[in-house]
């Protein structure tokens, strides 16, 4: 019964995760959008994105031009059972765990999704 209870702790995180995304970039949209509208309409077409599940739900969400940085260098190897690796065939990107912030701070984004171990820095 204690493994149960552990995969739907798991699964339940998961699927709370993929709500606090939305409800991220929801709201990151809503107040670009807010702000765009007193700076001439402009909307976020500088996204930063590390995680690879916030990566699935972005690129369902926005088109592929928006996204400037993914957390992990393109493997054509991985394009059979990683199912961004080819939508992000063009985007740079590297190991998130690597990147220098000031390589994304050159980017200068709009929009910069990361986990939870990284929002406080």
């Amino acid at each position: 019964m204690s493994l149960q209870n552990g995969f739907l702790w798991k699964m339940m995180r998961f699927y709370m995760r993929i709500i606090t995304l939305i409800a991220i970039i929801g709201v990151g949209i809503v107040y670009s959008n807010t702000v765009a509208y007193a700076e001439n309409s402009k909307t976020p077409n500088h996204i930063v994105v590390f995680p690879v599940w916030a990566e699935e739900i972005l690129l369902e969400l926005v088109d592929t031009d928006c996204i400037v940085w993914v957390g992990h260098p393109y493997l054509e190897e991985a394009e059979t059972y990683w199912p961004t690796m080819k939508d992000t065939k063009e985007i740079c990107g590297s190991i998130w765990q690597e990147t220098d912030d000031s390589e994304i701070l050159k980017l200068s984004p709009d929009l910069i999704i990361c986990p939870d171990e990284l929002s406080g820095d």
